[in-house]
């Protein structure tokens, strides 16, 4: 079971922009190979270890939300929605088992 995040944390990483969160993580195109088809990206160091909770080094992240993050504008979008999202959603690889990790999202004034 994993915990809940208050909107308030959200907020505070939404604030400072997808740069600063990328900032956080060191990650690769999986597969690297070009010629075969993207399913993600390779979490090489995780930096924060509010980020570190979640995922780990050897992760693939593969979908936020349901959405994959292959452009720029893909991040942008799905950055954009956290704003008003109930729960984070991640589906990721992990030791070739495929999971999904779902943290709530909650108000700090309910």
């Amino acid at each position: 079971r994993w915990s809940v995040l208050s909107r308030e944390v959200i907020r505070h990483y939404l604030d400072r922009g997808p740069a600063a969160l990328l900032g956080e993580l060191d990650l690769s195109r999986y597969p690297e190979s070009r010629e075969e088809d993207f399913q993600g990206w390779t979490i090489n160091v995780v930096r924060d270890p509010c980020v570190g909770v979640a995922l780990k080094r050897g992760d693939v992240l593969k979908r936020v939300n349901g959405r994959a993050i292959r452009t720029p504008s893909h991040l942008w979008n799905i950055w954009r929605s956290l704003s008003v999202a109930d729960e984070l959603r991640l589906e990721i690889l992990r030791g070739g088992d495929e999971r999904e990790l779902v943290f709530p999202i909650s108000d700090s004034s309910k």
